[in-house]
């Protein structure tokens, strides 16, 4: 084969390769919409049913109940209302799929300190010690600010949540040259390694004693770090806890 044969046939390559990489393009675009579709009909579809849910129990709490009807009416309000917020948060990420980030410039200690009065009182109801590190007094970082708020909110309920009474949730951040990576360490049961591929993804749950929800906030938590160009991951020992981490990039003046 001579010269001019090898470079038609590099360029005939290059073309097969080119092809195929469309290919790909289009099939990763197609996934893409397919997900955001689908997060939009789910969310549709749950709205029906949920408002149905929501007007008669509102009709059932003025009527003439015993104490027993009317705590599990409250029971019934307080579970519609949290599948309500999961379902609005479901429409809100389908628009994220679509939308430009608005990344801003954050405080972090501002960031959680509203999450955990947001939280006071099932902080205090379990007696929970939190336990800042240092390094988030001072730390700045530029990030989609309501994203980086829902999964911060997200990680900390699910730490307090999952220590078991009395015990500590520890925060820590910890900066490095290209990224910043915030962590939060849970003192609860831990969660089994057959567990942990299911731990991400819509509805899991952990199965945990005493424990609400349908998982839905850790799925939410991975999609939105991935939006901001960064990873989110976690570390557990079955029955000594659990520390989950979302690390994100620096780009310039983004960390301070």
């Amino acid at each position: 084969m001579n010269s001019e044969q090898e470079l038609h046939e590099v360029q005939k390559q290059v073309k097969q390769l080119a092809t195929k990489l469309d290919a790909v393009d289009k099939e990763l675009k197609q996934t893409q919409k397919s997900q955001t579709e689908f997060l939009t009909r789910m969310s549709h579809e749950l709205n029906s049913p949920l408002g149905i849910i929501l007007g008669y129990s509102q009709l059932l709490e003025i009527s003439d109940l015993t104490d027993d009807q009317s705590d599990n009416l409250k029971e019934i309000i307080d579970a519609a209302n949290y599948l309500n917020e999961q379902n609005q948060h479901l429409f809100k990420l389908a628009i994220a799929k679509n939308s430009a980030l608005k990344m801003e410039k954050v405080v972090v200690k501002h960031v959680i300190d509203d999450s955990l009065l947001r939280f006071a009182d099932v902080i205090a109801h379990k007696e929970i010690n939190v336990v800042l590190s240092e390094d988030i007094n001072s730390m700045s970082i530029k990030v989609d600010g309501h994203y980086f708020e829902q999964v911060l909110s997200n990680l900390i309920l699910n730490a307090v949540h999952y220590t078991n009474q009395a015990g500590t949730v520890n925060l820590d951040i910890t900066k490095q040259t290209d990224s910043f990576k915030l962590s939060i360490h849970d003192e609860g049961l831990g969660i089994p390694e057959q567990l942990y591929p299911e731990v991400f993804t819509l509805f899991h749950d952990r199965n945990v004693e005493n424990v609400e929800g349908l998982g839905m906030g850790l799925y939410l938590a991975k999609e939105y770090i991935e939006l901001m160009g960064g990873e989110i991951g976690f570390d557990s020992i079955d029955g000594q806890g659990t520390t989950f981490w979302i690390s994100l990039p620096a780009n310039g003046d983004s960390i301070q």
